[in-house]
């Protein structure tokens, strides 16, 4: 999660080109989403546009969008203060997207943020509760919204703290950054919580599991810059890291959430001249 993000502004038919929706499954994927696909195409060499109603006071990051492209969880920053976040809920009519909702999670928690929906219909979401950043789970009510939300403390990494989960799809790992956001770890049932290791000296956060079987993140470079890269996961390290082409040529790219079916990607970008940051998503298809 980034400061200063804004996302464009809602009006009538005010984005290029809407959310063309894929054949809903359990995760809203298509037919032939994640092991069924053998190889994909290219990412969209040019980002679209998700027009939510967002305060020009306000910011907008850390996007999780439904495989249908349909239902968006994110989070507002009031007056754009990394320390005021809010989670909110959106979704798209086939028209329009809903003004965001602000998500209903306890009333003893501060600061929620990093929005995750698992497989089992959980939101996963990091916040304070008397203590350090915490990764929480509020499984799906029968009635609507969400239960209670359970603290996860194995989650936090050492020293403390942990951030922005994204669980895989069989519900038994879990990846996530530590509380400083510089270093990516994982925690699968029945082993202890790890740093995944990497070569040389890299700056990552905010990562999620993709259907293709890669873990997405943001990784900073020299000069401020930020990007959206991959790597394969394995024996504890990443490998492979690569920036994400082809759609980053210029600006910041950041909080990248993969989908199920490997077919999109949504993240926040700051592009070109533009004076705030905005929620966009890429597609590809299967080859």
């Amino acid at each position: 999660m980034r400061g200063g993000l804004v996302v464009c502004l809602a009006c009538a038919g005010c984005f290029a080109k809407p959310p063309a929706p894929l054949a809903d499954g359990p995760h809203g994927s298509g037919a032939d989403a994640g092991p069924g696909c053998a190889r994909f195409g290219s990412w969209d060499a040019t980002p679209t546009a998700i027009p939510v109603a967002v305060s020009t006071n306000d910011a907008a990051t850390s996007p999780w969008l439904s495989d249908s492209r349909t239902d968006l969880y994110f989070t507002i920053l009031t007056n754009g203060d990394p320390g005021n976040p809010t989670i909110v809920h959106s979704t798209f009519d086939g028209s329009l997207w809903s003004p965001p909702q602000a998500v209903v999670l306890g009333s003893d928690l501060t600061a929620l943020d990093n929005p995750f929906l698992a497989d089992d219909g959980a939101l996963w979401f990091d916040g304070f509760d008397n203590g350090p950043r915490t990764i929480f789970q509020a499984a799906a009510s029968p009635a609507g919204g969400f239960a209670g939300p359970v603290p996860h403390p194995e989650l936090a990494a050492a020293g403390g703290g942990g951030k922005e989960p994204s669980v895989a799809p069989d519900g038994t790992t879990v990846y996530f950054s530590d509380a400083a956001g510089t270093q990516l770890w994982m925690h699968a049932t029945g082993s202890a919580a790890s740093q995944l290791a990497t070569s040389g000296s890299l700056s990552l956060e905010a990562p999620s599991i993709g259907g293709d079987g890669a873990l997405y993140f943001s990784e900073f470079l020299s000069a401020g810059d930020e990007v959206i890269a991959s790597a394969t996961v394995s024996a504890g390290a990443l490998t492979g890291v690569l920036e994400v082409p082809p759609f980053q040529t210029s600006g910041l790219y950041f909080d990248p959430n993969a989908s199920r079916d490997g077919k999109t990607l949504v993240f926040s970008a700051k592009l070109g001249a533009a004076a705030h940051s905005s929620l966009y998503y890429v597609t590809r298809e299967c080859l």
